[in-house]
Formats: C-alpha cells, structure tokens, sequence
C-alpha cells in the first residue's frame, strides 16, 4: 500500500473507531448483520478488521482468515486479530466450546452429530424437528407422496 494511500486509510479507521475501556479499538461506522464492521475503502467493500489488519503492513495468507481474540467482533485492534484457517476459527467459538445445545441436551457421542463443515448438531433437536415437519406434512417424503397420490 503506498504512503497516500496508507494515511487516508489510517484518518478513515481513525474518525470511525474508539478506544473501550478493555483494550479493544471499536469500530463506530456502518456495522454488517453479522455484526462485523463494515468498511468501504478505494472503491472495495471488506471488513473494517481486514481493512485495519491489512493498513497495519500485516498479510493474511491464502486460505487464512482473521480470528478475534477478544471475541469482539467490532474491534479493529490489529493486536487482538490473528490469521488462522477456517477450521481453527470455527473450533475457537463459544458455540463450539459448549457442552450443551441451545435446548440444553449434552453434546456426549451418542447424541452430536458433527456435519462435514465441522458444526456440531444435537441429535435429540434435529429428531425434534424432523418429527415437526412430519406432523405438519412439510418434510420431504410427505410432499412427494401429496404429488404422487394426485390424479
């Protein structure tokens, strides 16, 4: 990044970030629904993390993203962000660390299901769930068997 450039992206994270009382630098612009602040920089749309990541003369390598360490997705401090891989970033979650579901059934063996993303899923919820649909008739099997049975 050359040195124009460089001090207009230092005076734009500057005038839409503050410093909170925990370390973080906190982004105050246009925040994504992800809860991510949203940047807009030489005519490309990012992440105001990257953007800051990127300004501070640090790489993210291919196939890397940026880890909160803080847990603070707002927080554009280059020091509380880390490049690790997908996998690394996923197993870092509160949602991953849980022992329990949302509906409070313990992850044990018998009862998680790991997905090929790596997202652990309750198997006693999703039997829940699929017996919902089949109730109301909205899972797969009932539909094609309404299409089938019509004259």
């Amino acid at each position: 990044m050359n040195s124009r450039v460089s001090v207009h992206v230092a005076a734009y994270l500057a005038d839409r970030s503050r410093l909170a009382r925990n370390g973080c630098v906190e982004w105050t612009g246009p925040i994504l629904n992800s809860g991510y602040g949203a940047a807009h920089v030489a005519g490309m749309k990012t992440t105001a993390h990257r953007v800051a990541f990127i300004a501070a003369g640090k790489d993210i390598p291919p196939g890397m993203e940026l880890d909160h360490l803080c847990r603070n997705r707002i927080c554009v401090n280059v020091a509380h962000l880390e490049p690790v891989t997908r996998k690394q970033n996923m197993e870092r979650t509160p949602i991953a660390q849980a022992d329990a579901c949302a509906h409070g059934h313990l992850f044990t063996p018998e009862n998680t299901y790991v997905k090929s993303n790596g997202c652990r899923s309750c198997r006693t919820c999703n039997a829940a769930r699929q017996q919902a649909l089949r109730d109301d008739g909205r899972d797969w099997y009932s539909k094609n068997q309404r299409k089938e049975s019509r004259p």
